[in-house]
């Protein structure tokens, strides 16, 4: 059974990336959730048909509050 706070946390993160995913994916476009299981870890992958990451915000993805895009505040109600 995993911790109380791990697993707050892990829904956090995966809430994240499937919101962004629906965020920025167009209609009509593909959104795809995939989870695969070994003797000693789990993996997630969300990918959709949206715009993507330009090569050159990549290195910065686990920068806190990183914005690739900014023109966008966080009057939105999102902070990165």
């Amino acid at each position: 059974m995993l911790h109380a706070a791990f697993r707050a946390g892990f829904e956090q993160v995966v809430t994240n990336l499937v919101s962004n995913a629906v965020q920025y994916t167009p209609a009509g476009g593909e959104i795809q959730v995939t989870t695969r299981t070994g003797p000693e870890s789990v993996s997630l992958m969300v990918a959709d048909s949206g715009c993507g990451i330009a090569a050159e915000d990549l290195p910065h993805l686990f920068e806190r509050f990183y914005r690739a895009d900014k023109s966008r505040g966080r009057s939105e109600g999102h902070f990165g």
